[in-house]
């Protein structure tokens, strides 16, 4: 190839002699020398066709020497196994098997690295069908699956919906009593089982499993997985049983005695709710550090079950938008002495009543979201709900609170709702898909240190926000005394993040859209680490609104 390539050559410069008045002027060419011209070009081609093939194959087989002695296999596999653990971040519980098994298959080292990697293996997703249905449960593979979790705290997700009581479960007895599960709860693979979380039908459900587990248990004389749980999650979707406290069959004094406890209870039906109080046992309710309810219950259901969980240190509650938890009469206070975090999910600005009767001394952390359960994204909707400012002033009773998130709504007046005066001591303030009137920021909140601005409409920008970039220059500075600085000013904003949903330009393309040059200026001058980038609706803050198990 290359000596036809050398051969061209001289011939191509003869001619190209021979045809210099065809250079020399715009004249064409004779037939013959277009001939002869569409002849060298082709051969041209040709040569270089062929060299550029020869070259692909000396590149491929360079690549298949350098592979040889490639990094990456010489890469620990202890690293190899980190580099797995961050690609199952954020990936549901029910996809990540298959996530890991597709990684086990790309080679035996690919395999050796994640079987070292054990809390890849620690957590499970299972639907609970009859023994004896075609897609029961198989023992033995989610023996093997869970035991190369090593002495990692292991979690079972469990669920088995049908159409059923449990009184009318097929292959008599009820699903939730699957003796593959009553087996990994006795103790089966299991060395340390840390979280269990059943999706159930009825109460009676739930009390048919904790038999055959007690049964199982007794009979083999082994320990149980079940008595090693310390977080418990349970989600009734059927008709709620109520037995009273002192009631042997009540199942809460069967439960394993677990610190952290999530309790989704059915939506208020009055056909069959009664007016007692949700019947938890004291001891129950008092072992508890952290507490995750979902309840839309009338009545006081939901204060009188606080009022027993004194040591509780992080409360969750979702009230699907009631407003109807505290029944007429006198207030009772639910003293929360512990509490340092507070999470309230899709409630509503109307809600206030139940959150003056909770005394709450040391609570830090306040993370409020006003989004209804049932909404539409795609529709074009006023869902959110004004916040009045006599609601988000009545927490600056509370010395200690040093972060505020707020979520889905809409508040006009911003500059009175976190300033200064009203919260001292707030010193991280996040507002997610929250709309408000622009021109709103100049130094009305100098004690803040860090600020996000999440999910922000298309339409705002960060000079409207901030009236223009001189003023966002001295947002963090606050008078406090002559000795500060020469000015008598000292700087406290520290981080700035902002967030639009569905920008119409590039991510690349925000700071100079949304912007402006004066960033800059806000880095090098005042050291603000400064952060803009799109949110494409998915929640910035890296964990779901509403906890769940998905």
């Amino acid at each position: 190839m290359l000596q036809a390539y050398s051969k061209l050559l001289p011939m191509t410069g003869q001619h190209l002699h021979n045809l210099a008045h065809l250079r020399l002027t715009n004249d064409p060419p004779h037939h013959a020398e277009a001939t002869h011209i569409h002849g060298q070009i082709a051969g041209l081609t040709t040569a270089i066709e062929q060299a550029q093939l020869h070259l692909q194959q000396l590149e491929r087989q360079r690549q298949e020497w350098q592979v040889l002695v490639s990094p990456l296999r010489r890469m620990p596999l202890e690293v190899l196994g980190k580099i797995f653990g961050a690609c199952i971040l954020g990936t549901s519980i029910q996809t990540i098997p298959r996530v890991v098994v597709n990684l086990c298959l790309v080679c035996q080292t690919w395999r050796e690295a994640a079987l070292l990697r054990h809390d890849l293996w620690s957590r499970i997703k299972i639907r609970v069908f009859p023994d004896g249905h075609p897609q029961r449960l198989e023992y033995e593979v989610i023996k093997r699956w869970l035991i190369r979790s090593g002495s990692v705290p292991k979690t079972i997700i469990a669920y088995g919906v049908h159409e059923y009581s449990a009184q009318e479960c097929p292959m008599g007895g009820c699903y939730l009593a699957n003796p593959t599960l009553v087996n990994l709860l006795r103790a089966g693979p299991i060395t340390y089982l840390d979280h269990l979380s059943l999706l159930i039908q009825e109460v009676s459900c739930l009390r048919q499993l904790i038999r055959a587990v007690e049964a199982a248990s007794c009979s083999a004389g082994l320990p149980r997985a079940w008595g090693s749980l310390t977080s418990l999650k349970l989600s009734f979707f059927g008709q709620y049983e109520n037995k009273p406290q002192d009631d042997p069959d009540n199942v809460f004094h069967h439960l394993p005695q677990v610190t952290s406890f999530e309790l989704v209870l059915p939506e208020w039906n009055e056909n069959w709710m009664d007016d007692d109080e949700l019947q938890i046992p004291d001891a129950f309710l008092r072992r508890l550090q952290n507490l995750h309810l979902k309840c839309d219950w009338e009545g006081e259901h939901i204060p009188n079950l606080l009022r027993q969980c004194e040591n509780i240190e992080v409360l969750t509650l979702n009230l699907r938008g009631s407003t109807s938890q505290q029944a007429n009469g006198r207030p009772i206070p639910c003293p929360l002495p512990k509490l340092h975090t507070l999470r309230l999910r899709q409630f509503h600005p109307n809600g206030g009543p139940l959150l003056n009767l909770l005394e709450m001394p040391i609570l830090r952390q306040l993370d409020i979201s006003f989004e209804p359960a049932r909404i539409d994204h795609g529709l074009d909707l006023k869902w959110k709900k004004t916040v009045p400012l006599s609601f988000i002033l009545s927490f600056n009773k509370h010395p200690d609170l040093r972060f505020l998130r707020i979520h889905a709504a809409i508040i006009p007046e911003i500059p009175i709702a976190f300033s200064y005066f009203a919260f001292p001591t707030l010193k991280h303030l996040v507002l997610d898909e929250v709309d408000f009137s622009t021109a709103w920021i100049d130094s009305s909140l100098p004690q803040i240190e860090i600020l996000e601005l999440l999910r922000l409409s298309p339409h705002y920008e960060l000079a409207d926000i901030f009236r223009n970039p001189v003023s966002l220059l001295g947002f963090g500075y606050h008078t406090i005394d002559c000795s500060a600085d020469a000015n008598g000013h000292r700087s406290f904003l520290k981080k700035l993040r902002v967030t639009w949903e569905n920008p119409a330009v590039l991510p690349e393309d925000l700071e100079a859209a949304k912007g402006g040059p004066w960033l800059e200026r806000l880095r090098e001058e005042r050291g603000v680490k400064v952060s803009l980038g799109r949110s494409d609706g998915v929640n910035t803050l890296g964990n779901k609104l509403e906890d769940s198990d998905d």
